[in-house]
């Protein structure tokens, strides 16, 4: 069986995805969903019933294994207990995923028992804290923000110079509520700064796209004659449009691609704007105005 909480399934099956295999666990209460996750899925698990023996501990076997190592703790005064060993990933660059239970927000500063602030708790020992909210069923939205701030914060941990990473998760009663466990195929977001990539990648990006309706957005950029080049040739292909701002610096023969002119031609007929919604959205450059 699995926790009934959607955002901790998210959680797990990604850091699943990014390599995870070792976590290890402080029993608690308000962690429950978190160990409940953690148990019915293919991790090595190392329970542990002091955190600061317990990060000590991930920080080991991540140093031993070269590889992300996740620590699950309560709330309250619980995510303390790590800063030590916390400390030490993050002068050593070990990437360490530390994940604390946390109350609803508006129980902070309550009088609550076992309640402080908890995020940036770690902030000058951690290369990022994101937190994570409390489930609504009426905010789906929600489910993909946190599978975005979930691949974000496992990309940071692994890129550059690692380190560890804080992840805040906010749970509400009732916090035992099982389901039955679905194997999970989660969105993964991968990062690269690297240009010279592997060719196979190249092939299989375009065998993925060749039969693709492919737009592409351009925000504000510097002017870059080789991009010009490569983006002209891009969107003579007949699955691919491109849409620029006037900032982009980008000069394409052929139709119009400015944004404002195209979506202005569509706006008032939604067939039109439906049949040639894209299946694949490559956005290059700064922000759109």
């Amino acid at each position: 069986m699995d926790t009934d909480k959607e955002y901790c399934r998210i959680l797990f099956d990604i850091l699943l995805c990014k390599g995870v295999k070792d976590i290890v666990l402080s029993p608690g209460s308000r962690n429950a969903p978190l160990l409940i996750g953690a148990a019915c899925r293919p991790f090595n698990r190392h329970t542990v019933t002091d955190e600061r023996t317990a990060a000590f501990m991930a920080l080991g076997i991540s140093l031993a294994g070269k590889k992300p190592v996740a620590l699950v703790c309560t709330s309250g005064t619980a995510l303390y207990n790590y800063a030590p060993a916390v400390a030490e990933a993050f002068y050593q660059h070990v990437p360490l995923i530390v994940i604390t239970a946390d109350r609803p927000l508006e129980w902070i500063d309550q009088d609550d028992s076992q309640t402080l602030v908890q995020p940036g708790a770690l902030d000058k020992i951690v290369k990022g804290t994101y937190d994570i909210p409390v489930e609504h069923p009426d905010a789906p939205h929600e489910a993909w923000y946190v599978n975005r701030i979930v691949n974000e914060a496992c990309n940071l941990a692994l890129s550059g110079r690692k380190g560890p990473v804080h992840i805040n998760v906010r749970l509400d009663n009732p916090l035992t509520d099982v389901m039955p466990f679905v194997s999970g195929k989660p969105r993964i977001i991968e990062y690269t700064d690297n240009l010279n990539l592997p060719p196979h990648l190249y092939k299989e990006t375009a065998s993925f796209l060749k039969d693709k309706k492919v737009l592409v957005t351009a925000g504000f950029m510097q002017a870059d004659n080789e991009l010009n080049k490569c983006m002209s040739a891009f969107a003579r292909m007949g699955n691919v449009a491109v849409m620029c701002e006037t900032l982009s610096n980008l000069h394409l023969p052929g139709n119009p691609y400015a944004i404002d002119s195209v979506l202005s031609i569509m706006e008032n007929n939604a067939d039109v704007c439906e049949s040639l919604r894209p299946d694949v959205v490559i956005s290059i450059g700064g922000s759109l105005i």
